[in-house]
């Protein structure tokens, strides 16, 4: 409801694709991983989405088993961050709960982060 919310009151907010990832990552924790990916689409679709939007998206696509297609999202990040890992994101991402940390490092993994 928050990420609703956020979206509805400023929806040319420069940073609306920060909400829809925000939602992706959400939805990958409570393992609704098609909700996940269109969110993480939508937000990818923003043109100023940043790598946050692209590493919600590995996520479901990893979980989903669809490895060919988190190979673009990957790419991209491998671009921007060549030292890309699943130890980066578990710092810029802290996820406290040990069981949706888990689960959340599992789709990246699944998708091609490596450790």
């Amino acid at each position: 409801a928050c990420h609703d919310e956020a979206i509805r009151i400023s929806p040319n907010d420069p940073l609306v694709w920060a909400f829809m990832a925000s939602r992706s990552m959400a939805l990958s924790l409570l393992e609704r991983f098609d909700e996940a990916l269109d969110w993480a689409n939508r937000a990818l679709q923003q043109p100023n989405a940043a790598m946050h939007a692209r590493i919600a998206a590995l996520v479901p696509l990893g979980h989903l088993g669809r490895r060919g297609e988190a190979s673009q999202p990957l790419e991209w990040l491998r671009r921007i961050r060549p030292d890309i890992s699943i130890r980066f994101v578990r710092e810029i991402l802290p996820i406290t709960d040990p069981i949706c940390r888990a689960r959340y490092e599992a789709g990246l993994l699944k998708a091609g982060l490596s450790e």
